[in-house]
């Protein structure tokens, strides 16, 4: 083998193994290129953050979880203890939730999207029904409990207190829930401020167990002029415990929604099915905890405090007619004008076509006249005539071509007669005029 030819081989052998990688690098890539490069697959299981045990929404969720497994919903739902919304933002934005419930009038991060209102809750300023304060300005020189000093329930108390020029002439304790209801049955703080549903068990049971009373919290208008969060609202009396009533007449107060929130990058499929799990079960999870009777999906003309998940939009689509629905009747204006317009292009094709067949029967009824002329004729001056004749005939097939008075069709048809007439009538030249005899 020539040197030539040896390189030859070493290039072909160094380049085959090239290319069965890359083959192989291809057929990979295609069966599994939409692992890689396409949508992270949704969740097997839903990671839902619902506050406390003891809390309304985790009621709310624990009924969902158990109404998914009912209903072989397409994600298992797993409910998650959390210590409350600002814990939820968190454990959200780490990714060790796929949705949680926050107090509407939480900081949201721009990442996380609204799902929908589990219920609302109303900012419950409770004392002892021996206590002798009556308005929010008497706690000048009290105590007062609440939640976990960062939590959301812990923010609304000083956002009410700092409302009212209160927070540096009141003692705020934070305590867990259990620990707070001691203090104020026991006398040892004058308050206790909760941000609870008005079916809350927790707030049935204190009550059971001692009288209580409401304060008023009167500027709710004010309130939710300074956040949109915050609305004001009248409980009516008894709402909370029946015998005795509490509260013991109408109170106003303000209250503000619980939502359940969740990452944007969550599969719009996901939220969308969950969506359909739990507004259109609405009625089945009343049955399982009162509380639910606040649930309900977000409205868009309503300002949330994030935008609302891609998934709870298609839902909120679902009946939303079609672009034809919406416009049938300028659809219908536009499909009649087409059918319209389209009737009278076919009607006026229709005529040019008989147009122009006239145009080029007329033509050819000419040619079999010459033809029988070009037969009967008895000299040659005759046929010289009918010869002018063809010419000219043939003259104004041309211009009816060029004018579109007939088609090009037409005139192939009409060229096949002309040329066997001109061969007839140089055959009867032929037969009246014999050849001169050549000389030798």
């Amino acid at each position: 083998m020539t040197p030539e030819g040896r390189r030859i081989r070493r290039r072909v052998l160094f380049r085959i193994p090239v290319l069965l990688l890359l083959l192989l690098v291809t057929s990979v890539a295609l069966s599994h290129g939409h692992r890689w490069f396409g949508p992270p697959p949704p969740p097997e299981v839903l990671r839902i953050g619902a506050g406390h045990t003891r809390s309304d929404t985790f009621a709310i969720i624990s009924a969902l979880e158990d109404l998914a497994k009912e209903r072989n919903h397409a994600q298992s739902l797993e409910v998650v203890a959390t210590t409350g919304s600002l814990d939820n933002v968190r454990l959200l934005e780490s990714g060790d939730l796929h949705l949680a419930t926050v107090q509407a009038d939480t900081p949201l991060p721009a990442s996380l999207r609204v799902v929908g209102t589990l219920h609302s809750d109303a900012f419950l300023m409770v004392v002892r029904a021996d206590s002798p304060l009556t308005d929010l300005v008497d706690l000048i020189g009290s105590s007062i409990v609440t939640g976990p000093a960062g939590s959301a329930q812990a923010i609304s108390l000083q956002r009410i207190l700092d409302h009212y020029e209160l927070l540096d002439l009141v003692t705020v304790r934070h305590e867990e829930v259990e620990t707070a209801d001691d203090l104020l049955l026991n006398g040892t703080v004058d308050a206790l401020f909760r941000v609870r549903s008005i079916h809350n068990a927790n707030l049935q049971t204190l009550a059971d167990q001692h009288p209580l009373r409401l304060l008023p919290i009167e500027q709710g208008q004010a309130l939710h002029a300074t956040d949109p969060s915050l609305h004001p609202v009248v409980l009516p009396r008894g709402v909370l415990h029946g015998r005795p009533p509490m509260p013991a007449d109408a109170t106003p107060t303000v209250e503000v929604q619980r939502l359940l929130v969740t990452h944007q990058d969550l599969p719009s499929e996901t939220i969308r099915a969950l969506a359909h799990l739990m507004f259109e079960n609405r009625y089945t999870l009343i049955q399982r905890t009162p509380v639910a009777s606040g649930l309900s999906p977000p409205s868009r003309t309503i300002a949330n405090p994030a935008l609302l998940h891609a998934g709870v939009d298609d839902w909120l689509d679902r009946s939303k007619p079609s672009y034809l629905q919406q416009n049938v009747d300028y659809v219908s204006f536009l499909i009649s004008t087409f059918v319209l317009l389209g009737s009278w292009a076919l009607a006026g094709r229709s005529y040019l076509s008989r147009r122009m067949r006239k145009r080029a029967d007329h033509h050819h009824h000419v040619l079999l006249g010459m033809l029988r002329a070009i037969d009967a004729a008895a000299d040659p001056s005759e046929l010289d005539a009918l010869k002018e004749g063809l010419f000219q005939l043939l003259a104004e097939a041309l211009d009816d071509v060029e004018s579109e008075a007939i088609s090009s069709v037409h005139f192939q048809g009409f060229t096949l007669g002309w040329q066997a007439a001109h061969r007839t009538l140089q055959a009867r030249y032929v037969a009246m005029v014999p050849p001169l005899p050549q000389s030798r």
